[in-house]
């Protein structure tokens, strides 16, 4: 009893004499609790497969035209001419713009209960008493959402890269724009970081994470199907002028999905098209948006959404 009782019998730490790290990196505790709670869940994986359906649906074209080529001299020139006609950083826009419904899900998973499920708990009691500063507390969600969205885009993205790099450089799969590796790592990390800022800020909001998430997804998908449906009846409207074309344009881009493909343009420098050169473009498709605009929209946006979190994260005891 003397021993539990009296002065601590085991002083060996007075001897240590290794590194004593201040605690700096708090953060990271937080942003691997949160990855580790998204990896664990089976449908974010299933979202990152989903993602990338064009990029296979795409490798599965590539093979049959390869077939084509060995297999039927008649119509190997065909082939060749449409393997040719390939705008690759146009297969890297349709590949976001197929894939961000499940991207959106993704950023659902990552992030609608980062903040509402610890204001529910009030678990920010315990993250804001102990030494975490409300940096420390926003920049760990923030990164811990990130990553896992960043994955779901990036992957088979890369995925796909790898796949035209190893088969099809003597198409000018590299050769026509040696910078087309960067353009896809630029449309990533933005439109990772859109999805990260939006869904936390949202979160903020809530005291439950599915409520957040029903908000989320009702935003992305009542502003997407609205600007969409304005869009196409006023530009198959007779006699449109050519400042309601701009307009109609421009109304494209005011959604969370729309923003994200006008960015993804913008850093792929290419307009939507079809995947093959030549074959034609549908009744209502919009060019690229100024660059300025549209990065300076999605910038203003997040920053918007972080403020928006920054006020609301406190520690609040209640008190019954």
């Amino acid at each position: 009893m003397s021993n539990a009782t009296g002065p601590i019998a085991d002083l060996s730490y007075r001897t240590y004499e290794g590194p004593l790290d201040p605690p700096t990196q708090r953060w990271k505790v937080i942003a691997k609790s949160n990855i580790m709670r998204v990896v664990k869940n089976k449908w974010y994986w299933v979202c990152l497969v989903a993602s990338g359906w064009y990029y296979g649906f795409m490798m599965i074209i590539l093979v049959f035209l390869d077939s084509m080529v060995s297999a039927s001299p008649g119509q190997a020139r065909q082939a060749l001419e449409q393997l040719g006609g390939i705008e690759w950083a146009m297969q890297f826009l349709h590949g976001y713009s197929y894939g961000q419904h499940f991207i959106l899900f993704a950023a659902m998973i990552a992030g609608t209960g980062a903040i509402a499920n610890d204001n529910r708990t009030n678990a920010l009691l315990v993250y804001l008493s102990k030494p975490c500063t409300k940096r420390d507390y926003l920049w760990g969600k923030w990164v811990g959402v990130f990553v896992p969205v960043l994955v779901a885009i990036l992957i088979p993205a890369l995925f796909f890269f790898a796949y035209g790099a190893m088969n099809y450089r003597s198409f000018g799969f590299i050769g026509d724009d040696p910078w087309l590796i960067f353009r896809v790592l630029a449309f990533s990390l933005v439109g990772a970081g859109f999805h990260a800022s939006l869904v936390l800020g949202v979160s903020s909001m809530f005291n439950q994470g599915r409520m957040a998430g029903a908000a989320y997804v009702g935003a992305y998908f009542i502003l997407y199907f609205v600007t969409v449906l304005i869009g196409v009846i006023l530009s198959d409207a007779h006699g449109a002028s050519r400042g309601m074309t701009s307009f109609t344009e421009l109304l494209f881009y005011c959604s969370i999905g729309g923003l994200n493909m006008g960015m993804a343009k913008v850093f792929l420098d290419v307009d939507y098209g079809p995947i093959f050169v030549g074959a034609g473009r549908g009744s209502f498709e919009v060019d690229r948006p100024t660059p300025w605009i549209a990065i300076g929209l999605v910038v203003l946006l997040s920053a918007l959404a972080l403020r928006l979190v920054w006020r609301r994260v406190r520690a609040v005891e209640v008190v019954g």
